[in-house]
């Protein structure tokens, strides 16, 4: 195999990874908002996340395990998303990530929402907005 052949492979498989990576992100949202297709939305989102680990987009890593824990907590399964929200904010503070710290404790703060726990709520989106200010927003020079 000639060095060009193999570099054409090698741009082939980039954007095949890309497709497949934007393929999952429209799954991902697609499925959603059908609480029927949890199990074909876990099965996307883990795999998603998967890819996202490898081609490290933060960015839409944390989207997937945010939205998986939102949607375990929309169909009542809320151990089941908080014990998400605990290994994507350990795996942010392990992998000194500041949106993924945001990102776990905006999803915290959106089910503890969703469960009429107003005090703890506010306390987790004060802290997003800390967190926001702090650490993710740089204001304009």
């Amino acid at each position: 195999m000639s060095l060009r052949s193999l570099a054409a492979s090698v741009s082939v498989t980039a954007k095949e990874k890309t497709a497949n990576i934007e393929q999952l992100r429209k799954d991902m949202y697609r499925l959603f908002n059908k609480p029927d297709s949890i199990d074909k939305f876990m099965q996307v989102t883990d795999q998603l996340i998967e890819v996202s680990k490898q081609k490290n987009n933060e960015e839409l890593l944390y989207k997937a395990w945010a939205n998986q824990a939102i949607m375990f907590s929309l169909v009542g399964k809320r151990q089941q998303a908080l014990d998400i929200i605990k290994v994507m904010s350990d795996y942010a503070r392990n992998n000194d990530s500041k949106y993924g710290l945001f990102t776990s404790t905006q999803a915290n703060a959106h089910i503890a929402s969703g469960l009429r726990m107003e005090d703890q709520a506010e306390e987790l989106y004060l802290r997003c907005i800390n967190s926001y200010t702090c650490h993710l927003h740089s204001p304009a020079p």
